[in-house]
């Protein structure tokens, strides 16, 4: 990942649109990977379509994106 640059997701679109690629924009691979832990952070991923729990998953088994506190 290259340090020099911050990636920020503001909305659950802004995720599901840099993950997608339908704002018609490239996205690197370290953008997506903050709009997937903007999704797992909200939660939104497990309320969104299949894809995205699937997709959450996957990435949090293999240490991409950090799976959410549980309770306490």
């Amino acid at each position: 990942m290259n340090s020099d640059i911050q990636y920020t997701v503001g909305t659950v679109f802004d995720a599901c649109a840099i993950i997608e690629g339908f704002d018609g924009d490239e996205h690197p691979y370290e953008e997506q990977l903050v709009a997937w832990q903007y999704l797992v952070d909200t939660g939104a991923c497990w309320q969104l379509q299949g894809f995205y729990g699937r997709g959450a998953a996957q990435l949090i088994e293999a240490g991409l994106v950090v799976a959410p506190k549980r309770g306490g």
